[in-house]
């Protein structure tokens, strides 16, 4: 797997495609790794006429994990403390890699932390943003696209452990299979690069320490696709509507059962929605 060395980190991607076809970025979410991103999702991206970059965000998969830094106190950074680092930290890692690649703009597609790693990406640089989808995601912003209080009481409690536990809960999987897809999702993960709780907090106190990006959004001239699940008890839906609503040129979709989580089933909506954005781009 090809890596690039940035000044602080070494990123491992893929790039999958023909080189000349306009490149849309896949973005993963907390504790993930590029794998996450099904083939078969890539293939149709691919098969619409797109270069597929995806890549392990820092601190995550084959790319550098700041162990150095140590694990954060996250109730300190809740009351204001510093994070280790920023999402503008991540999305600059996404700058250094596109331009080693000689890619000047992209398409942004991004998932939970990733979602909100894009939107990073498009404020600070707002010139090498062709769109944006923002998928389980929220603006940071105060009152909005929080954690059920049910679910951190558990997860407080230890009625639910971190890992492939709390990834099965919050996905609210509607069936057996979708369970079975969950574990063997966290079993490759596993295999590739074993979980690392100190990166995974680390992370997790780089979206907590984020300043509210709504009005960074507002500023934005591209379009946007903002898609959420109605039953997300991690990110709330309200963080949603609080994204679409700061994205002047957005489309807001909502999936009646869906929870924190991307199962094939949403597939064919994300496809469809998707399509329809790039074709606006194209139409420009």
């Amino acid at each position: 797997m090809p890596t690039l060395a940035t000044p602080e980190v070494e990123i491992a991607y893929e790039l999958d495609g023909r080189a000349q076809d306009p490149v849309v970025v896949l973005l993963h979410g907390l504790g993930g790794q590029l794998i996450d991103w099904d083939e078969e999702v890539v293939r149709w991206l691919v098969q619409g006429g797109l270069c597929v970059l995806r890549f392990d965000l820092r601190d995550s998969g084959l790319s550098t994990h700041l162990s150095a830094l140590g694990t954060p106190d996250l109730s300190a950074v809740i009351a204001g403390g510093d994070a280790p680092y920023g999402l503008s930290d991540m999305a600059r890692d996404l700058k250094e890699l596109t331009g080693a690649l000689a890619i000047e703009r992209v398409h942004l597609l991004g998932v939970s932390m990733g979602a909100m790693v894009a939107q990073r990406f498009a404020i600070d640089y707002p010139e090498a943003a062709l769109s944006l989808v923002s998928l389980l995601g929220t603006t940071g912003a105060a009152g909005v696209g929080g954690p059920e209080p049910a679910l951190l009481a558990r997860v407080a409690a230890g009625a639910i452990r971190p890992g492939v536990e709390l990834a099965v809960e919050i996905a609210v999987p509607r069936s057996d299979r979708e369970r079975g897809e969950l574990a063997e999702r966290a079993k490759a993960e596993e295999l590739r690069a074993p979980r690392d709780l100190g990166a995974v907090m680390r992370q997790l106190a780089a979206v907590v320490a984020a300043d509210d990006r709504t009005e960074g959004l507002k500023d934005l001239d591209l379009p946007a696709l903002i898609l959420h699940g109605t039953e997300d008890p991690l990110v709330a839906v309200s963080g949603g509507f609080a994204t679409w609503q700061a994205l002047w040129r957005a489309r807001l979709v909502l999936v009646a059962g869906l929870g924190h989580d991307l199962p094939g089933w949403v597939w064919p909506t994300l496809r469809e929605e998707v399509q329809l954005l790039y074709r606006e781009v194209v139409g420009e």
